[in-house]
């Protein structure tokens, strides 16, 4: 097939044809280079960070449920204790 074509076209066009899939091909293999560097470099540590955000959240928010049943436990146990007190003068 390569032989067709090259006996159809005239060896300048051929050659410039050669050269430009050369050249593209090389550009695109530069431009996909760089791309997938630049987001393991640039997008991995954000998308790591953001976990580790998300983890520290969710660990906030239990602590934050713990110590409201803390306190309403504590509320309601000083209440009990302050129906049966005496009141000091």
């Amino acid at each position: 097939m390569g032989n067709l074509l090259s006996s159809l076209l005239p060896p300048r066009v051929h050659k410039r044809l050669n050269r430009l899939w050369t050249n593209s091909y090389w550009l695109v293999s530069t431009v996909a280079w760089v791309a997938s560097t630049a987001a393991i470099t640039l997008a991995a540590p954000v998308i790591f960070h953001y976990e580790k955000e998300c983890q520290m959240f969710e660990t906030q928010a239990q602590f934050y449920q713990q110590q409201q049943a803390l306190l309403a436990s504590g509320v309601a146990g000083a209440a009990a204790g302050a129906a049966g007190a005496t009141p000091s003068v």
